[in-house]
């Protein structure tokens, strides 16, 4: 009995080793050994070209050409390539061809059947590819303003721990978000602008992040949606909708924009006007090189415009009125508009 189970001990022992050695031996060259778990970077093995297209990789035979798809990752810089029947020994044999400019970095993993490669791109530049009748997927890195016809970023302010002013049981970065998240349903209709938005959540997102989100995807124009609040806190009769402006914005972009903010939310809503002021010492307003409009739809501190800002109806209408105001200014900075004058 003894025997018997050393017998089966050594031939498990000796299995393992020849499955150990195979798979030495069938993953090429060693770079791929983590490749079927967390993917290899592959940018720096792309063979430098000037072609027509930005990436080019030639399909195997074995590889499922209609059955490739091309999907974003889990934020807007990634990009999943799925090409089925491509493995390890493929990349060697049908290397990328092309050039990385406007890409960060391409991983290659190895998953089952199927190879995949996730590229992120710099300054959220769009991936777009088809394939070729000679059987080559073909890979393009557009820039933002050549998909779209603008790039707008709506910020929702505060959040996280940023509660912004705190009115009873009311925080202020809730309304924001409210009033952003319902803009952002009919500003996701039109297919012919790209929003970014600093947060769709309940998340800390900083001053710096919030101007470097508009500087790396080149934006148009940026709207900070906040409530206004008296500096002590207590509830008083001052209420109405207010704009903060960049000053250094020579163009007037910025106060025509803040403007035409409030002049929509006093027509949508019936509030009150607190004008439109200098926000130049406001970070985000600040620091941003386009034309920016920080608006407080109105003041927490008075007990009749809270009522209504904690209402669905009243937030929808600021949000449409803050759409109209957008894409009034949209239109009188497109091209066309510039022309005509």
């Amino acid at each position: 009995m003894e025997n018997k189970i050393v017998k089966i001990f050594c031939l498990a022992f000796a299995l393992l080793t020849v499955l150990a050695l195979a798979d030495i031996i069938f993953v090429p060259k060693g770079f791929f050994t983590q490749a079927r778990v967390e993917g290899s970077s592959v940018k720096s093995f792309v063979i430098e070209t000037n072609g027509e297209h930005d990436l080019n990789i030639t399909l195997p035979p074995e590889a499922l050409a209609t059955k490739i798809t091309l999907d974003k990752g889990e934020d807007e810089s990634t990009y999943i390539v799925t090409v089925p029947g491509f493995n390890e020994n493929d990349f060697y044999d049908f290397p990328i061809e092309g050039h990385c400019d406007g890409i960060k970095s391409i991983k290659y993993a190895q998953r089952g059947r199927d190879g995949i490669f996730e590229i992120i791109t710099e300054n959220y530049a769009v991936i777009d590819g088809d394939i070729t009748s000679d059987n080559v997927l073909y890979l393009d890195v557009l820039q933002l303003h050549d998909v779209y016809d603008h790039v707008i970023v709506v910020d929702a302010g505060h959040g996280g721990s940023d509660t912004g002013a705190v009115i009873g049981d009311v925080s202020e970065k809730d309304l924001d978000l409210a009033v952003a998240m319902r803009l952002k349903s009919l500003l996701d209709k039109d297919e012919s602008i790209k929003v970014f938005y600093t947060r769709e959540d309940d998340i800390d997102f900083g001053m710096r992040e919030r101007v470097e989100l508009v500087e790396e995807t080149g934006a148009d124009l940026l709207l900070s949606i906040h409530m206004g609040a008296t500096a002590s806190g207590r509830m008083s009769t001052i209420n109405g909708a207010r704009a903060l402006y960049r000053v250094t914005d020579k163009t007037g972009k910025s106060k025509q924009f803040a403007q035409l903010c409030i002049n929509k939310l006093i027509t949508a809503t019936g509030c009150g006007s607190k004008g439109v002021v200098a926000g130049d010492d406001i970070y985000t307003v600040g620091n941003v090189k386009v034309p920016v409009a920080l608006v407080e739809c109105g003041f927490l501190t008075n007990e009749e415009e809270q009522k209504k800002l904690l209402t669905e109806e009243y937030q929808e209408r600021c949000a449409n009125a803050l759409y109209e105001a957008i894409e009034q200014t949209l239109v009188s900075m497109s091209p066309k508009s510039a022309a005509s004058k």
